[in-house]
This record gives C-alpha cells, sequence and structure tokens, in this order.
C-alpha cells in the first residue's frame, strides 16, 4: 500500500480499516471516539486463552504502548508491521505498530490465515469451487392483510407501512373515506400540464381540404365534393367546413398580406402551418368571429400540424387580432384600395371589371361574388317530363320557381331554396339516374340558343368537356323537337372528359354521334370538310362570371391570362366558322365579364376575313346575350349569335 494510502492518523478509523478486513465504529458526537483510549491509544481486545475467563487486559497480559513509542502517520515516520498470524495470540514482545505489507495486485497466499476465500482473478467462480456457495433465494414477504372494509384506505408510501421499516418511522394513522384525487402529472415542477384540446371537427376537415388543394393544385369545389361532402360530420359542420374552404381560397392573397405584416419574414411560417392561420385569419377579417375563439382553435389547428408551431400561431394571431381593428384601412365607400381589401380582391382584378363593366356595376359584381351561389336544377326531357320533376322538388320542400336569366326563361329550369334538397334521398336518386342536372340558369339560357325554330339535321360543339351543354342541347330538343338531333358531334382537347362525356351519355340516354379528341383550333384536320347547320363554340376564357363557384380564379389568375385566353379564344373562333354550313348558326359563348373576352372578342372576330360572312342575329332585341352577377342571380355568361350568309 502506498505512503499516501497509510498517511492519515492511526486515530482516525471512521472508514474502513481495509488491512485488518472490518468496519471501525466513527467518533461518537459529544463524547471520545470509539476503539481508542484516554491516552488516545488503540484499544482492541485479544483472544482469550483456554480457561481464561477475563479479557486479556484485566489478566495483566496486555501492555498499553508508550507515548513515546507512538508514530504519527502524518509525519511519514513509521513502518510496516511484519507478518502475523491472526489465529494466534499475540505476544507482548510484537511491536504492533508494525503492519505488513499488502498489495493487491498479488494473489493471496493459500495459508495465509488473513484469506478465507480463493484468490480473487478475473475467472469466474463456477460450482464445486471451494469457496463456491450458491445464493439461496429468499422467499418473498407476503402482502400485509387489508382489514376487512379498509380496500379503499390510503395506506402511504410502502416504506412507511413497514413497522420498523426506513429511518424507523412512526406509523401514521389511516385516512377514511376515499383517498385524495391524483394531481396531474407536472411537466415543468411548476404548473400543471396543458389538458389536452383539439380543433373543432369542422376546422381541422376545412385544413385538410386546404392542405389537399395546395399539394395536389386541385380546384376547391372538387375537393369539397370528395372529402367534406362524404364526411360523417353533422351537416351544421359540413356546411361550417365548406365556407371555410371557399372563404380562405377566395381571399388568400388579403390574408396572406396580413398574416405577412405580423410575422417578422414570410418565411417564418411552413406551408401547412400556414394553412392553419388562414383560417383563423380569414373568420377574424371576414366573418367577424371573437378575437378569443378564433386565436384558441388557430392555435390547436396550428399544433395539429407542427406541435412546436402552438407559439408561433398564438403571437401572430393575436397581433392580427390587434392590427385588424384598422381593417380595411380605409373608407370602403369613397377607397378603392380599401374596398379591394374588403371584398378579398385583387386591386388589379376589380379595375379591370369596372373598365369593362362600369364602376358601380364593379363594386355589385365583388359584393355578390362573395355570397352563396343559389342552385338551379335542369330537368333532363329525354328521361322525364318537367311536371314530374316539379312536382318531386316541391314534395322533397326544395320550394321550386322558374327563372329568367339575361331576358331568357329556359324550359325545365328551376331554382331551389337551399342545396339541402339536393341531400333528399328522392332528389338523390334523381340526380344518379340523369333526370336532374345541376346547372346555373344562365348556362341553360344560353344552350337553349343553340335550338332555332326548325330542328337542325347536325350540330357540332366545340369544347365539349363534361357534357353539361350536350345534356341541355338534347334535352332542349327532346322538349321542343319531340326528337334529339341525329348528327351530333362533340370535340374536346382532354381524352379523360370524353370519357366522362360518354358515361354520361349513357346514363341520360343522350345521343351523341361521335366524340373526338383534338385540338378545337384544328377542326379541318380533325373532321375534314364536313359543315354542320349549328356550330356551338363553349370558349375557353378566365371564368370570372363563376366567381361563386370557383372561388379559386381570382388569386389563381394574371393579367396576361386574360389575354392568352382572349387569343385561344380567337384562334377557335376563326377554326370553327369554317365548320358553319352556309346560312348556318354559329353561337359563341363565354362565362366571363371582361370586354376583351368577349365585345372586344366579337368585333375584332367581324372585321377579319372570316368574319366577314357573318352577321351578328339579336337575341330579344339586344345584339347579344348578357347576364349580370347580382346578389342571390344566376352567373354572369355572355353569348352572341351570327348568322352566316348564304
Amino acid at each position: 500500500m502506498s505512503e499516501e494510502r497509510n498517511s492519515r492518523p492511526s486515530g482516525d478509523r471512521s472508514g474502513r480499516d481495509r488491512n485488518r478486513g472490518g468496519y471501525q465504529k466513527g467518533p461518537r458526537s459529544g463524547g471520545k471516539p470509539q476503539g481508542t483510549r484516554r491516552d488516545g491509544g488503540n484499544f482492541k481486545k485479544g483472544p482469550r486463552r483456554d480457561g481464561d475467563s477475563k479479557p486479556r487486559r484485566e489478566s495483566g497480559e496486555y501492555k498499553p504502548r508508550r507515548d513515546d513509542d507512538r508514530k504519527s502517520r502524518r509525519d511519514g515516520d513509521f513502518k510496516p508491521r511484519g507478518d502475523f498470524d491472526r489465529s494466534k495470540p499475540r505476544r507482548d514482545s510484537e511491536d504492533r505498530s508494525q503492519k505488513r505489507d499488502f498489495d493487491r495486485s498479488k494473489p493471496r497466499r493459500e495459508g495465509d490465515s488473513r484469506s478465507p476465500r480463493r484468490d480473487f482473478d478475473s475467472k469466474p467462480r463456477r460450482e464445486g469451487d471451494r469457496d463456491f456457495a450458491p445464493r439461496k433465494p429468499q422467499p418473498k414477504k407476503p402482502p400485509r392483510p387489508i382489514a376487512e372494509g379498509q380496500e379503499n384506505y390510503y395506506r402511504g408510501p410502502e416504506e412507511e407501512r413497514r413497522p420498523g421499516g426506513f429511518n424507523a418511522r412512526p406509523q401514521q394513522p389511516r385516512m377514511t373515506g376515499k383517498p385524495p384525487a391524483a394531481r396531474p402529472p407536472r411537466n415543468d415542477g411548476k404548473t400543471p400540464p396543458r389538458p389536452i384540446r383539439h380543433a373543432t371537427p369542422a376546422r381541422r376537415a376545412a385544413l385538410a381540404a386546404l392542405e389537399r388543394i395546395r399539394t395536389r393544385d386541385s380546384f376547391a369545389q372538387e375537393v369539397i365534393d370528395h372529402t367534406i361532402d362524404r364526411s360523417q360530420m353533422s351537416p351544421e359542420d359540413k356546411a361550417f367546413a365548406t365556407r371555410l374552404v371557399l372563404g380562405v381560397v377566395s381571399t388568400k392573397g388579403v390574408l396572406d398580406e396580413m398574416l405577412f405584416r405580423c410575422m417578422k419574414s414570410p418565411s417564418d411560417a411552413q406551408p401547412d402551418v400556414l394553412s392553419a392561420l388562414r383560417i383563423s385569419a380569414y373568420e377574424i377579417l371576414f366573418l367577424g368571429k371573437a378575437d378569443f375563439a378564433a386565436v384558441d382553435q388557430g392555435v390547436e389547428l396550428a399544433r395539429d400540424v407542427a406541435p412546436r408551431a402552438g407559439g408561433l400561431a398564438n403571437a401572430v394571431l393575436r397581433r392580427l387580432a390587434t392590427v385588424a381593428k384598422a381593417f380595411p384601412f380605409g373608407d370602403p365607400k369613397t377607397d378603392d384600395n380599401a374596398f379591394a381589401l374588403l371584398q378579398g380582391f385583387p386591386k388589379w382584378l376589380l379595375d379591370e371589371v369596372q373598365a369593362s363593366i362600369g364602376h358601380e356595376e364593379g363594386r355589385v359584381f365583388a359584393i355578390a361574388s362573395n355570397e352563396p351561389a343559389p342552385i338551379y336544377v335542369a330537368v333532363n326531357a329525354c328521361k322525364t317530363t318537367d311536371k314530374e320533376m316539379f312536382e318531386l322538388l316541391t314534395a322533397a320542400k326544395g320550394e321550386p320557381e322558374e327563372v329568367c336569366a339575361g331576358g331568357i326563361t329556359p324550359a325545365g329550369c328551376f331554382k331551389l331554396e337551399s342545396g339541402r334538397v339536393l341531400q333528399d334521398g328522392r332528389i338523390a336518386r334523381a340526380l344518379n339516374r340523369g333526370e336532374l342536372l345541376v346547372s346555373d340558369a344562365s348556362a341553360q339560357a344560353i344552350a337553349s340558343l343553340a335550338l332555332e325554330d326548325e330542328k337542325p339535321a347536325s350540330l357540332l360543339e366545340v369544347g365539349s368537356g363534361r357534357g353539361t351543354k350536350t345534356v341541355l342541347i338534347q334535352s332542349g330538343a327532346q322538349r321542343k323537337y319531340g326528337s334529339q338531333i341525329e348528327r351530333y358531334v362533340a370535340v374536346d382537347s382532354f381524352a379523360f372528359k370524353g370519357r366522362i362525356l360518354k358515361e354520361r351519355a349513357e346514363t341520360c340516354d343522350l345521343h351523341v354521334s361521335d366524340m373526338v379528341v383534338g385540338d378545337g383550333r384544328q377542326l379541318d384536320e380533325l373532321l375534314g370538310e364536313e359543315t354542320f347547320e349549328v356550330v356551338f363554340l363553349d370558349a375557353p376564357c378566365s371564368g370570372l362570371g363563376t366567381l361563386r363557384r370557383h372561388q379559386d380564379i381570382r388569386w389563381r389568375i394574371k393579367p396576361e391570362t386574360i389575354e392568352e385566353d382572349a387569343q385561344l379564344a380567337a384562334e377557335l373562333l376563326q377554326s370553327a366558322a369554317g365548320k358553319v354550313a352556309p346560312g348556318g348558326l354559329l353561337v359563341f359563348s363565354t362565362c366571363t365579364v371582361t370586354r376583351q373576352e368577349n365585345v372586344a372578342q366579337v368585333a375584332k372576330f367581324l372585321e377579319s376575313e372570316a368574319g366577314q360572312q357573318f352577321a351578328i342575329e339579336e337575341i330579344n332585341g339586344k345584339s347579344g346575350f348578357a347576364s349580370e352577377l347580382v346578389p342571390g342571380g344566376p352567373d354572369a355568361h355572355f353569348a352572341v349569335k351570327l348568322r352566316r350568309k348564304a
């Protein structure tokens, strides 16, 4: 053993004396240390001899060491003891201050009385070794019996229940009655954890739909039809979720502008978190919800998306609630910028609409675009009659009524009291069988323009899409002429729309001669030299007249988009004009309100070489058809009838 370990004072026996193989008692408080003599020396009983009845100290065989013989370990002046045998009694001549050398790195000798166990080495002990003693399994103590009627009593921790157990605490009296309610676990040691909450089902469904629109670049109404309408939510939750989705997509630009004002950078929130914030922002700015409710639900939505986004959502939405008090930062009655913010319109788009239809008309158009669209249905005369469907709608409490769009009252067109009528089982079956068709009144009025007083022998539909106008035209022919048009050719540039049209034709009992997939600008290559008595062109456009039904348009469209659509429509109009037979009719229609796509488009065509062979035919005393978008009315559509000279 090194000198540093043996440099403690000889009287210090507070720790374990490793060389003597046992523990020495430590000093007692308020008295002399145990195991020491009055003069400071060590006191230790020796073994008794045979026949002795007194300890060695009383028999005189023990000779205490003198003070001058004592050596202090601190001085380092001491000699190690020699080897000794504990089995033999010590003689008086032995120097008790000597201590034999002991090196733990060396194995103990077999004859060494201080090593009763086998030498220690790295090998594990095996059964059969001399000093191997397997540990006996200790029997488990039986549980403390519980007296009858004391099952619900609080008994405290285990160490307090054992008599004479840990720290020998006295047993506390038992409490009677029910045990105290368990406190919720603490997450930081100071405050109880936050209770688990979630946003309402309608808001969560709206967030899921918005994420699907964003990730798949889908249209809002299609996603609503496949997710919210088919969910198991209550009708009230479905209606609220639909309103949130349509409201967010229709005011997306304004919502982002307001949210970015409350952030350090637009990149602070991830796209999915931003979708959750838009829902609460829409409720605060446009629905007038209470600030605390909208903020709380916004935080819950953000946490559902990203658990760590709750703090950001709380800070941004609280700041937005304060900023919203000054929204729209001006007087909407006199300030067009404030009016555009209040209606969720891009300023450039509002200016374009006002330049096309007038300043005040443009304001009415913007207000009507944010209202729910009325529900109109059309009766398919190829499968049923108008009288039967009117009675069915009345029985379903749809309160059907005939309507007028742009001065035209389409036959078999009814306006319903609300969209809930469509969920009635009888109405749903009629829709599935193709007896009824959901279509705007303006679209039904335009389809009737393709039917003249006399039944045409052939009709070409360019831009047939999913076949809505196809059903309306053939149904109108069945109602007006008693039979459908024999030669009916539909052309569209998308193959999947052609497949939908064929399935719809089978369901609705429509007659379609040919479904051609190709570019409508090259009709000569698709159809050859064939001409038709009626050519119906449903031209692609910006679709601003249907903003109530396609809320995505206003923030997806750009100024150059209108120019591109106008150019495409002009090329289609030139191609369709070549397929009109002499004396035939060309119907050009759009669902927008911009002058560039409507009036200016027709004027440009009439000035061209192909357009010089056509003349405008009046519709109810007017040069064309134009329905205005007003609250409670149909969508805004435009159409013109062009007669080819014979």
